[in-house]
């Protein structure tokens, strides 16, 4: 596909789930794939896999720098796992409510 934001949704339409506006999923679809990739939605937006962002929260630390929104990342993606990743950015401030999660 071309460049546009608007190329890339077209081919990942119906295989990764945006949960509000804050959480993506993007599950493996083939069989034995260790990697998968996701197409990070929203132009000024920064993404970061799920289990970063908790583990970092759990440990008192600030969230990991994460990927610019708008572009196609290849993720790795352990066997029986889906890829999940948090906006923790926009230029509407999308996301802030990540800092709730687990409780705070």
């Amino acid at each position: 596909p071309s460049s546009s934001s608007t190329a890339w949704r077209a081919v990942f339409e119906g295989t990764q789930f945006l949960v509000g506006e804050a959480v993506l999923f993007a599950p493996v679809l083939e069989q034995g794939a260790r990697a998968r990739l996701v197409y990070l939605p929203g132009k000024g937006t920064l993404w970061a896999p799920c289990l970063q962002v908790l583990d970092a929260q759990d440990a008192g630390l600030p969230a990991p720098e994460g990927f610019s929104g708008q572009q196609v990342v290849e993720f790795p993606v352990p066997l029986n796992a889906t890829a999940c990743f948090l906006r923790l950015s926009s230029p509407a401030g999308v996301g802030r409510q990540n800092s709730r999660l687990r409780g705070r």
